[in-house]
């Protein structure tokens, strides 16, 4: 068995498909327009800060590579491999070590909606079953809250290392 540094870990995020479908979502629609893609590469140079422009670099080519006919092709995929239902619920849990989900609400107009009693004051997560996942969002103010959702058993090596990275900023 391999060592855990030369582990294959992976990304996998939900990308925003609005734009990419012909014809594209219309701005004014209120939901989700989203597939899986997901990058990989060792898991030593995941850790590694030489590295990190090389995975960024693996993000941004998934998502650059995603055009109407990739969004079709994973839509007549899930409907050929689920028969037409829905996605199955994902288990409380974690997700594998060597996974981690990051997910960008970011310009989803969640604060652009009035459903006639006023636009929301805040909008967030409301439970979060499953560990491995952080989420990027649009704070009412232009802010980017981040929630991140982690076993406890590693939280206090995620806080040493955020606030001893925030510091090189």
């Amino acid at each position: 068995m391999g060592s855990v540094v030369e582990s294959c870990v992976g990304q996998i995020f939900p990308a925003n498909v609005r734009g990419r479908l012909r014809p594209p979502i219309p701005v004014s629609y209120f939901g989700n327009g989203i597939i899986m893609l997901g990058a990989s590469g060792k898991a030593r140079d995941v850790a590694s800060e030489e590295h990190l422009a090389s995975i960024a670099g693996r993000i941004r080519g998934a998502i650059g590579r995603m055009d109407d006919e990739l969004v079709h092709s994973a839509i007549d995929y899930l409907e050929l491999d689920l028969g037409g239902s829905s996605l199955p619920a994902m288990p409380a849990g974690s997700l594998p070590k060597t996974e981690l989900r990051v997910v960008k609400w970011l310009d989803m107009t969640a604060y652009g909606a009035d459903f006639g009693w006023g636009k929301p004051l805040v909008m967030h997560m409301a439970v979060q079953q499953r560990a491995g996942f952080v989420y990027l969002m649009d704070g009412v103010d232009g802010s980017v809250p981040i929630l991140v959702s982690l076993e406890h058993a590693i939280l206090n090596d995620f806080r040493r290392l955020l606030y001893a990275n925030a510091a090189k900023l």
